[in-house]
Order: structure tokens, then sequence, then C-alpha cells
């Protein structure tokens, strides 16, 4: 039983993980080649239509109007498509509220249980903890994944991996 459980939170939680990825805009910058780890890597081809990288793209919900018009449909495949659409927005609508109740279970879970962890902690450990967060938030802010971050790019490593 927990077995299924964990199952169905998990492919839940990676399902609402991709949702959110694909609803959250893109960043208003690309990172560069050597950023992503290929330093050798030429960057990925543009597009004809608005010279967009491919990852831009794909952060954009779809046109039914432009899909409808380049495929030539008739009207009464138009009214179809749009039915189904409709029908299908309707069957996600209870999914992604059940997406957000287990997502606000887990996170209360992990908040009880980080209480109850730091309450058996002594003094000394809780305050070793303190400066193992603070240092994890400062590694955190320096990676450049923080918003807002004014250049939007992480430091550059060496080949040690070393920041310069």
């Amino acid at each position: 039983m927990k077995k299924t459980i964990l199952t169905i939170l998990s492919v839940t939680l990676m399902t609402s993980g991709i949702a959110l990825a694909q609803s959250h805009p893109a960043p208003d910058f690309e990172p560069a080649p050597a950023q992503m780890g290929a330093p050798d890597m030429p960057p990925p081809p543009a597009f004809d239509d608005e010279k967009r990288r491919p990852s831009r793209m794909m952060n954009r919900r779809p046109n039914p109007a432009k899909f409808a018009e380049e495929l030539g449909l008739t009207e009464e495949q138009k009214k179809a498509s749009e039915e189904m659409r409709q029908k299908m927005r309707a069957e996600i609508a209870p999914l992604k509220k059940q997406i957000e109740d287990l997502e606000k279970q887990i996170k209360d879970l992990r908040e009880k249980n980080k209480e109850v962890f730091e309450k058996m902690l002594t003094p000394e450990q809780k305050e070793k903890l303190e400066q193992l967060h603070e240092k994890m938030k400062r590694r955190f802010e320096e990676s450049g994944r923080k918003k807002g971050r004014p250049d939007g790019k992480r430091p550059k490593k060496n080949k040690k991996g070393e920041k310069d």
C-alpha cells in the first residue's frame, strides 16, 4: 500500500514539475555554450521565423488559430478541435487541484519533519546546522540560480572547477 502511494505521489510530483516548468516564462538570457559545460559546442540553430532559439520557442503556448490555418482545417475540424481542447481542460482542472493539494501536504510534512529533527539536536548542533544553511545559501546565490542576479549569469569555472 505504501509503495503504491509513493509511486503515485512521485509520478504526480514529476508531472507537476513538468507542468510548472512549462508554465514559467523563459529567462531573459540564453546561457552561452561554455556555461552549459560544452566550451567547443556551437550555439543551437535559430529558427527561420523570429530567429529564436528552440528552448525559447518551447516555452510558448501553441496558437490554435495559427495551427488551424497552417493545416488548412475546415470549420468543422476547427470546431471539433476546440471542443476537444475544452474537454481536456475540464479533465485537467481537477488533476491540477490534486497536485496543488499534494504539494501542500508535502510542504507541511517537510516542515513538520524539520521541526522534529531540530528538536532532537543539541544547541551546538543547532548552531552548526544554521551555519551549514548559511553556507548552502551563499553557494546557491553565488551559482547564479538566484532570481534577480544583476548579470543573469553564473560565475565561470576554470578546468579544475574553481571559480575565476
